[in-house]
Protein backbone atom coordinates (compact mmCIF):
# COMPACT_ATOMS: atom_id res chain seq x y z
CA UNK A 1 0.00 0.00 0.00
CA UNK A 2 1.57 3.61 -1.02
CA UNK A 3 0.87 6.38 1.29
CA UNK A 4 1.33 10.03 1.05
CA UNK A 5 1.86 10.18 5.12
CA UNK A 6 4.90 10.08 6.97
CA UNK A 7 7.67 12.39 5.25
CA UNK A 8 9.44 14.65 7.24
CA UNK A 9 10.62 17.79 4.76
CA UNK A 10 8.47 19.97 3.28
CA UNK A 11 10.75 19.64 0.07
CA UNK A 12 10.53 15.64 -0.13
CA UNK A 13 6.79 15.90 0.22
CA UNK A 14 6.49 18.44 -2.50
CA UNK A 15 9.17 16.00 -4.36
CA UNK A 16 6.62 12.59 -4.02
CA UNK A 17 3.41 14.23 -4.51
CA UNK A 18 4.51 15.47 -7.84
CA UNK A 19 4.99 11.57 -9.07
CA UNK A 20 1.92 9.56 -9.45
CA UNK A 21 1.82 6.42 -7.55
CA UNK A 22 3.01 4.46 -10.71
CA UNK A 23 6.38 6.50 -10.66
CA UNK A 24 6.87 5.95 -7.22
CA UNK A 25 6.92 2.14 -7.42
CA UNK A 26 9.71 3.00 -10.28
CA UNK A 27 11.97 4.80 -7.80
CA UNK A 28 10.81 2.87 -4.69
CA UNK A 29 13.60 0.46 -2.84
CA UNK A 30 12.13 -2.27 -0.64
CA UNK A 31 13.51 -2.48 2.55
CA UNK A 32 12.49 -5.79 4.78
CA UNK A 33 12.28 -5.78 8.35
CA UNK A 34 12.26 -8.48 10.79
CA UNK A 35 9.26 -7.33 13.57
CA UNK A 36 10.07 -7.94 17.28
CA UNK A 37 7.57 -10.55 16.73
CA UNK A 38 9.43 -12.49 13.65
CA UNK A 39 6.95 -11.14 11.04
CA UNK A 40 8.70 -10.08 7.92
CA UNK A 41 7.90 -6.72 6.55
CA UNK A 42 8.70 -5.27 3.23
CA UNK A 43 8.57 -1.13 3.32
CA UNK A 44 8.88 0.88 0.41
CA UNK A 45 10.54 3.50 0.84
CA UNK A 46 12.04 6.60 -2.00
CA UNK A 47 14.80 8.12 -0.49
CA UNK A 48 15.10 6.57 3.24
CA UNK A 49 11.60 7.57 3.74
CA UNK A 50 8.61 4.81 4.05
CA UNK A 51 6.34 5.26 1.46
CA UNK A 52 4.40 1.41 1.49
CA UNK A 53 4.27 -1.55 2.71
CA UNK A 54 4.37 -5.43 1.07
CA UNK A 55 2.71 -7.70 2.31
CA UNK A 56 4.22 -10.53 0.60
CA UNK A 57 7.86 -10.58 -1.63
CA UNK A 58 6.89 -10.09 -5.07
CA UNK A 59 8.55 -8.58 -8.27
CA UNK A 60 7.63 -4.52 -8.08
CA UNK A 61 7.48 -4.97 -12.00
CA UNK A 62 4.48 -6.83 -11.59
CA UNK A 63 2.31 -4.77 -9.35
CA UNK A 64 -0.58 -3.00 -10.62
CA UNK A 65 -1.61 0.04 -8.76
CA UNK A 66 -5.31 0.41 -7.28
CA UNK A 67 -7.91 3.15 -6.52
CA UNK A 68 -6.83 5.84 -4.47
CA UNK A 69 -8.79 5.86 -1.17
CA UNK A 70 -9.25 8.14 2.04
CA UNK A 71 -7.98 7.51 5.19
CA UNK A 72 -7.29 9.14 8.85
CA UNK A 73 -3.57 8.97 7.61
CA UNK A 74 -4.37 10.27 4.12
CA UNK A 75 -4.66 9.35 0.75
CA UNK A 76 -3.57 5.49 0.21
CA UNK A 77 -3.31 3.43 -3.20
CA UNK A 78 -3.82 -0.06 -2.69
CA UNK A 79 -1.31 -2.43 -5.16
CA UNK A 80 -1.80 -5.53 -6.46
CA UNK A 81 0.43 -8.58 -7.45
CA UNK A 82 -1.73 -11.04 -9.82
CA UNK A 83 -4.76 -9.56 -8.81
CA UNK A 84 -4.18 -9.92 -5.48
CA UNK A 85 -3.57 -7.21 -2.65
CA UNK A 86 0.08 -7.31 -1.86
Amino acid sequence: MLSHHGWHTKLKLLKIQTLNPTEILKTAEVVQYTTPFGYNISHLEVDGQIVGVLWGDVNLDKITVGDPFNTPFGEKYPLYYNGELV
